[in-house]
């Protein structure tokens, strides 16, 4: 086992037992597998006049081909490392996660490999061990977990987090770079290395704990040298003995090989491998493909499949969505059929602790920054025949820098807002990709903001106060970003309002009308006949949450010399009605459920619900608090209302007690 390097220390210290990056991405799967790897590549092309090329060249390895393997690799690895790692591991997931592993070692499970060749990119440049404030993109992929160097200011994807699908979705978690450097380093124009993962235990007879982490790498003085890769013509020959096809010099750019390729599919066959790869592709990557920035291959022993621009043509599922974006790219002219609503979003500025030449585009204070809603409203002859396999239509795909789709956007109150004689395809072009936003410093500053919201997986830009712990939004200089994120997500629904609710009156609801009255303009402060303002409510936050909760965050601010109860309901406010009646006749809506709230508090703990639930405020104290009413956005009983919370005080005073009420309506 000459070649292999494993890192460890003496002594049962370092207890931690799971593989490192193991839970980050979810399923190893192929979607999360072409999200990763493209975004990269497209990161650092070497020419950018030209596309990059990708090839994905699937195989199913013979007898002969995995015993070859296993002899490079030695017996000694998987027997006494990574067998007796799932052996010995009390880390459940990473156990069940092995086995797949186990099996194909037992010859239970077929093999196959996976190469991806690319052309046009620049290769792992950099240095093979940089120090701490070098940039190096083969340390940061091949020897480094967890990190992220990138030369472009508006990166998606970061040689970090989400690099670690090329080692799990391998079934011997192992996998091998042979690049072509575009810049030499030293002496050096082509690397070669191996990286793998088992589940880290302690070897009681040698007193050591294995961390997990293994290399093949070259070897000096007849041992292997801190995970150092063969280079030149040495890597020639490893990729030779690896079985893989060989670059020449002027080809830049890496070829990385998975060999026991075994992602989470349903159908575990090359065909079900290939269908995978095809739809992923051109689900997620059509755009920069239709501008001739990628071009994709998927290879078998027999079969060829291109994608490129002319490819897109022949794809039922795409047809509209390539009307869409020609319609973009010629500045989005009055035509029938499209609409583009323009959405504008205050972004905070970075945090100072993170700025660097690579992103000063976001080091002003905070940027108003324009995306662009592009939709294609489809009427019902036009989709009669429309195939919709993917089940993205009346979707919105969202897209920025690259022009990878990171998700398609579906909530019910979007499909609420199309009726069955129409159907859309929509696309948001945020970031470098919006039209509308003409100055280039912004649109780079909404890039990288999105660039820090998405997960690792890149397939969701995160929206909530639990996911903070899973993106990059903390680099800005506000107290909760993701409710920019929220923002985006509510006023694309805002736009599609704007081009499906009727602009006519809709007939009045005599029901609505008797009870309730607009509200409009009344004090947030509690009055009572004898004393002003004993408290003070300020809002400080309204939005509605992913389940379509209204959400209201506020301060309380007592200005009382005694306790004060304030107490909660929940009503609703129409421009329908003339008529104030009592909150209880809710119950003629047929939604209950709606007096009953929820009070939180400022790390979202609850304190209390109920149809009237209620809290103490001590003498001078100041408290936030947040509210949250049922699921309500969606829901067609709402139509033409927005949501209010009625807000009371009680208190004592001369033995008499006195109420006084506010209104918190819902705020953009």
């Amino acid at each position: 086992m000459k070649n292999i390097e494993l890192k460890g220390q003496s002594g049962t210290a370092g207890s931690d037992n799971i593989p490192g990056r193991i839970k980050d991405l979810g399923e190893h799967n192929i979607a999360l597998l072409i999200r990763e790897d493209i975004q990269n590549k497209l990161d650092v092309p070497f020419d950018v006049r030209e596309p990059v090329e990708v090839t994905y060249e699937l195989s199913e390895m013979s007898k002969a081909s995995v015993d070859r393997f296993i002899r490079r690799m030695g017996d000694e690895y998987f027997e006494n490392y990574f067998k007796k790692s799932y052996k010995n591991t009390k880390y459940q997931d990473a156990k069940e996660l092995m086995q797949n592993g186990i099996k194909l070692l037992a010859r239970k499970k077929k093999w196959f490999s996976l190469q991806i060749i690319e052309k046009n990119c620049k290769g792992l440049v950099g240095d093979e061990k940089p120090l701490d404030d070098e940039k190096s993109n083969f340390n940061a992929l091949m020897r480094i977990i967890n990190s992220s160097e990138k030369d472009s200011s508006v990166q998606g994807g970061t040689w970090g987090k989400g690099s670690s699908i090329y080692t799990f979705i391998s079934g011997v978690w192992f996998f091998f770079a042979y690049s072509v450097l575009s810049q030499k380093w030293k002496s050096t124009t082509k690397r070669f290395l191996g990286r793998g993962v088992f589940s880290p235990f302690y070897n009681n007879k040698e007193d050591f704990k294995y961390s997990g982490q293994s290399f093949y790498c070259r070897v000096e003085n007849g041992t292997a040298s801190d995970a150092l890769p063969f280079v030149n013509d040495d890597a020639d020959r490893e990729a030779d003995l690896f079985e893989l096809n060989s670059r020449e010099n002027s080809e830049y750019g890496t070829t990385l090989f998975i060999p026991g390729f075994c992602p989470v599919i349903e159908d575990y066959s090359l065909e079900g491998m290939i269908q995978e790869f095809r739809d992923e592709i051109l689900k997620n990557w059509f755009i920069p493909i239709f501008h001739n920035r990628l071009k994709c291959q998927i290879t078998t022993s027999g079969e060829t499949i291109t994608i490129d621009r002319n490819y897109l043509f022949n794809v039922p599922e795409l047809k509209y969505k390539l009307k869409l974006l020609q319609w973009r790219d010629d500045g989005y002219p009055e035509s029938e059929g499209f609409k583009m609503e323009k959405i504008s979003i205050d972004l905070p500025k970075l945090s100072d602790a993170y700025r660097s030449e690579k992103n000063q585009s976001a080091w002003h204070n905070k940027t108003s920054v324009a995306i662009d809603l592009a939709v294609r409203i489809l009427n019902k002859e036009e989709f009669k025949d429309f195939k919709d396999t993917w089940k993205t239509s009346d979707t919105v795909a969202l897209a920025r820098n690259n022009g990878m789709i990171v998700s398609y956007y579906q909530g019910e109150a979007l499909t609420e807002l199309v009726n069955d004689q129409v159907k859309t395809e929509s696309i948001l072009f945020a970031g470098v990709l919006s039209r509308t936003e003409k100055n280039q410093q912004a649109r780079e500053h909404m890039d990288l903001f999105l660039a820090y919201s998405e997960n690792p997986a890149h397939n969701t830009w995160c929206s909530t106060k639990e996911e903070i712990s899973i993106c990059h939004l903390e680099r800005f200089d506000l107290k909760n970003p993701t409710n920019r994120v929220r923002q985006i997500k509510n006023k694309i629904l805002e736009g599609l309002k704007k081009i499906f609710i009727k602009t006519e009156p809709i007939p009045p609801n005599k029901d609505i009308c008797k009870m309730f009255k607009l509200l409009g303009g009344l004090k947030t402060k509690g009055d009572t006949p004898i004393s002003k303002a004993k408290y003070q409510a300020n809002i400080l936050e309204s939005y509605f949450d992913d389940h379509d909760r209204y959400v209201v965050k506020m301060k309380l601010i007592s200005k009382w010399r005694d306790e004060l109860a304030l107490s909660f309901q929940s009503a609703l406010n129409t421009l329908e009605g003339e008529e104030k009646v009592s909150f209880e006749l809710l119950q003629i809506l047929r939604i209950p459920e709606f007096a009953h709230l929820q009070i939180f508090n400022e790390n979202f703990l609850l304190i209390e619900e109920g149809s009237s639930p209620s809290i103490t405020i001590l003498p001078e104290e100041t408290k936030e608090i947040i509210i949250r009413t049922c699921s309500i956005q969606n829901r067609s009983e709402y139509k033409n209302l927005s949501p209010l919370i009625k807000l009371s005080e009680k208190t004592t005073l001369n033995e008499h007690q006195y109420n006084s009420n506010s209104v918190l309506q819902a705020q953009e």
